[in-house]
């Protein structure tokens, strides 16, 4: 199984357990993962498997990617922003 459904399941599936793992807004890594599987499957015809800097360069993009849409993803999840994990009991100053 190849291509973007398969790209795009496993990218969720990763996601989920990223999302598991953390304590941050449930599902916003499976959204990203799975979208850049999608992305990857419906690229995997264009990029050259030989060339080591096609697929370089396009990781390099989809993780700048990720991380932008991550960051106006999240930043809008809560008030305090991407630094919102202060525990109950961290000093109120």
């Amino acid at each position: 199984m190849r291509g973007p459904l398969a790209g795009e399941t496993i990218g969720f599936m990763w996601g989920l357990l990223v999302d598991a793992s953390g304590l941050g807004l449930v599902g916003l890594h499976a959204l990203l993962y799975a979208a850049a599987g999608y992305m990857a499957g419906m690229l995997r015809r264009q990029l050259d498997e030989d060339k080591i800097w096609t697929q370089a360069i396009f990781t390099v993009i989809v993780s700048v990617l990720y991380v932008v849409f991550y960051l106006i993803l999240d930043s809008g999840s809560s008030p305090a922003g991407p630094t919102r994990c202060r525990g109950r009991f961290a000093s109120s100053r």
